[in-house]
């Protein structure tokens, strides 16, 4: 009996304590489900999490790779420029030192422009001391020309009235000489008439006279009656006849003494008037001369200055050539460092 009651002891116990596993296994149940669900919920959370967190990282991964290639671009276009650079700053340096070369040339080339410029000037200021003696002389010259114009115009107008009051004494000494001569011509036949009337008595007083005389009467017989009628008034030095005709031919001959002296007094002022002619046409030639000469002053002066302006514009060029080869320097460095 006693291993009964402890079969239905053992069983009531087991019975309770499977009941009460039981009501701990519904708690658990209970509780599990609840933690199932919470776990369920905290799981469908964290998927949508991972899920959300998985499309950003897709899409930070996409800007990341667009990013990178925007860098990578950015990184070749860089480096494209610091190589274009690097030739841009080999470029300035050789013409940093062609610009050298050129300052140094036009340093030199201004030094000789300056000697050349102190030369000119005083060449210059020679030349323009000789022009101004030059010009004073021409004018002085050209005073004692008008004067010497005037001069001689006045002389020539001198020499035209005495001109014409010798023309007119010499047409009335014609007119007069005229008069004589026929006078002359009138008392030649009074004469040559006597000496017929008196032929035959001298014939007589010849026939007087020795052979000598013969021989001289023949001769003078034997000349024409025109000579000896001269003979006879040579012989009679005495007469009026011979006294006019003699006070006529120098009269004639003062006249043409006068004549000869006034054509050579023409002539003297044609020369004269030649001459001035072509000291004013040498006074022409030297003021030609020195328009010239100024022109060419002038001409060389202009170039100097047009030589000297483009001097200082290449002088400029080159200095704002060099500025600008520093700024692209500067801006290379500060590109490099940025780059950097």
């Amino acid at each position: 009996m006693s291993k009964e009651i402890d079969y239905k002891k053992l069983y009531e116990q087991y019975k309770e304590d499977f009941e009460d596993l039981k009501k701990e296994n519904e708690e658990l149940k209970a509780t599990t489900d609840e933690i199932q669900s919470e776990l369920e919920q905290m799981l469908q959370e964290a998927e949508q999490k991972i899920q959300n967190q998985e499309e950003q990282l897709a899409q930070m991964k996409d800007q990341l790779k667009k990013n990178k290639s925007q860098y990578e671009d950015q990184i070749s276009r860089l480096e494209r420029e610091q190589e274009r650079y690097k030739q841009d700053l080999k470029v300035l340096e050789e013409k940093y030192m062609q610009a050298q070369k050129i300052k140094v040339d036009l340093e030199n080339d201004n030094e000789i422009l300056i000697s050349q410029n102190r030369m000119f000037e005083a060449m210059v200021a020679d030349l323009e001391a000789r022009i101004d003696q030059s010009l004073e002389e021409l004018a002085l010259v050209q005073t004692e020309l008008e004067d010497n114009k005037n001069n001689s115009q006045e002389h020539i107008e001198r020499l035209k009235q005495q001109l014409q009051e010798t023309e007119q004494e010499l047409f009335a000494v014609q007119v007069q000489n005229q008069k004589k001569i026929e006078a002359l011509e009138q008392n030649v036949l009074k004469i040559k008439q006597r000496n017929e009337e008196d032929s035959p008595q001298k014939e007589k007083q010849a026939n007087a006279e020795n052979s000598d005389g013969k021989l001289e009467q023949n001769e003078n017989s034997d000349k024409p009656q025109a000579q000896v009628n001269g003979e006879h008034l040579v012989d009679d030095q005495n007469s009026p006849i011979k006294l006019d005709s003699q006070n006529n031919s120098c009269q004639l001959q003062d006249d043409l003494s006068k004549k000869i002296s006034l054509e050579q007094k023409l002539k003297n002022c044609s020369t004269n008037i030649q001459q001035l002619r072509l000291n004013n046409q040498g006074f022409k030639k030297s003021l030609n001369l020195v328009s010239t000469l100024i022109k060419d002053l002038d001409e060389k002066m202009n170039e100097i200055r047009d030589k000297r302006k483009k001097k200082q514009q290449q002088k400029f060029q080159s200095q704002q050539n060099g500025s600008n080869s520093n700024n692209n320097n500067e801006k290379y460095i500060q590109i490099t460092q940025n780059g950097i």
